[in-house]
C-alpha cells in the first residue's frame, strides 16, 4: 500500500503562509503517525497519481473526497486520468 498526497501548485500558489503553514504541519503529523510512509509528491493530480499508481502496478486507488467545486473537477480529472478507476 501506498500513502501519497499530491501537493498542487495551483493550490500551493493561491494559498496564503498560514494556510501552507498548516498543511506542512498536517502532513508532518501524518507521516509521523504513519511511520515515516507519507510520500508527499508536487504536481498536478491528474497525472502525478495515475504516474504512481503505475510505478507500484495499483490495483485500485482511494482517494478523500473534496465537495469544493475545485476539488471536484480535480477528482474527476483524476478519475478520468485512471480510466474511471477510483474507489
Amino acid at each position: 500500500m501506498l500513502v501519497c498526497f499530491v501537493l498542487d501548485p495551483r493550490l500551493e500558489k493561491s494559498s496564503g503562509e498560514r494556510r501552507l503553514s498548516f498543511l506542512y504541519d498536517s502532513l508532518r503529523a501524518v507521516d509521523d503517525k504513519l511511520g515515516g510512509r507519507l510520500l508527499v509528491v508536487r504536481g498536478r493530480p491528474e497525472r502525478e497519481i495515475p504516474r504512481l499508481a503505475n510505478a507500484v502496478d495499483a490495483s485500485t486507488v482511494h482517494i478523500s473526497a473534496d465537495f469544493t467545486p475545485f476539488g471536484r473537477r480535480r477528482d474527476a480529472a483524476v478519475d478520468d486520468a485512471l480510466g474511471g478507476d477510483i474507489a
